[in-house]
Order: C-alpha cells, then sequence, then structure tokens
C-alpha cells in the first residue's frame, strides 16, 4: 500500500469516528480521488458523493462525499494508525521486573 493510500485511509478513519463518515471534498486532491475510486474498486471502501440537494452549502467547506469501510479495512487502518503512533513513542506498558526485597 503506497504511503498515499496509507494517508487517505487514515483520514477516512477519521472522518468515519469524527464525522459519521462524511468528508469534505475541499480536503481532497485530484489524486485522493483517484485513490479513494481505487480503494472503492478494490473493496476496502465505499466512497460516494452526497447528493446535492443533501450538501449545507451555506458552511465554509461542506461536506460533500460519504465513506464505509469493509471489515478488513479496519483491521488495516488499525495497524496503520498504531503504527504511526509508535514513531513517537512507545504505545506498550510492560511491567518492569520488581526486585526482590
Amino acid at each position: 500500500m503506497t504511503k498515499d493510500e496509507q494517508s487517505l485511509l487514515l483520514y477516512f478513519e477519521t472522518c468515519l469516528v469524527d464525522n459519521r463518515g462524511q468528508t469534505r471534498g475541499a480536503r481532497m486532491n485530484k489524486i485522493d480521488f483517484a485513490i479513494a475510486k481505487d480503494l472503492s474498486k478494490r473493496g476496502l471502501v465505499k466512497f460516494s458523493r452526497i447528493p446535492f440537494e443533501e450538501i449545507e452549502t451555506q458552511t465554509p467547506y461542506p461536506v460533500t462525499h460519504r465513506v464505509q469501510f469493509a471489515n478488513k479495512t479496519w483491521g488495516i487502518v488499525h495497524k496503520l494508525r498504531r503504527k504511526r503512533a509508535e514513531r513517537y513513542i512507545p504505545t506498550i506498558i510492560t511491567r518492569e521486573k520488581e526486585q526482590p526485597k
């Protein structure tokens, strides 16, 4: 999986968790849309346009698309998120050996 694909999946995960799967097309570029289309073809995501009449156009950056994950995609994203976290700080707490008294 390319770095751009990984990055987009992490963005989509944030959209799913924080915004009910709604994404803002203004935050995506041409490459992102091509990747989203490819991920959809591969069955990893379902990425679709929100019908125009449902888009709230009064906001500066309206949500324009929806995304859903396949079950296997959640596993992939979990590994990506953990890998990213591990770059900054170990996420596993290990129990230090107790010293004999």
